[in-house]
């Protein structure tokens, strides 16, 4: 198994997770840190790592990006009609960072181990 179908796999993993976590009425919604604002940053940081480590292009790279981005809005506006959860312009601000910054890492490790050796 390569670890493009494994960054992938674990890319959309995360973002099934993203997804149930963040529609759940809140009492059923578990904590992992005191802030939110902090777990949505790790939760795409983390996804976005996934997906891009399994990406074969910058334009994958920047697709997950997006995706991402547009991800984290969609479910900011649904969980306006959930019990006990409001979706929040600061929601979708650490989430996007934390998707951005997991691609960035990912271009520069991309960009590493692609360097020749140095003799």
């Amino acid at each position: 198994m390569t670890l493009e179908r494994v960054g992938r796999g674990l890319g959309w993993l995360g973002s099934a997770a993203i997804i149930g976590l963040s529609l759940v009425p809140g009492s059923l919604r578990p904590h992992v840190v005191s802030s939110g604002h902090a777990e949505h940053f790790v939760a795409y940081l983390a996804t976005g790592l996934c997906f891009c480590f399994g990406a074969r292009s910058n334009a994958e790279r920047l697709a997950t990006l997006c995706g991402l981005a547009v991800l984290s809005g969609l479910v900011e506006i649904a969980q306006l009609w959930i019990p006990g959860r409001t979706g929040e312009l600061g929601g979708f601000v650490f989430s996007s960072a934390g998707a951005l910054v997991g691609t960035i890492v990912s271009h520069v490790a991309a960009r590493i181990s692609t360097r020749p050796a140095k003799v």
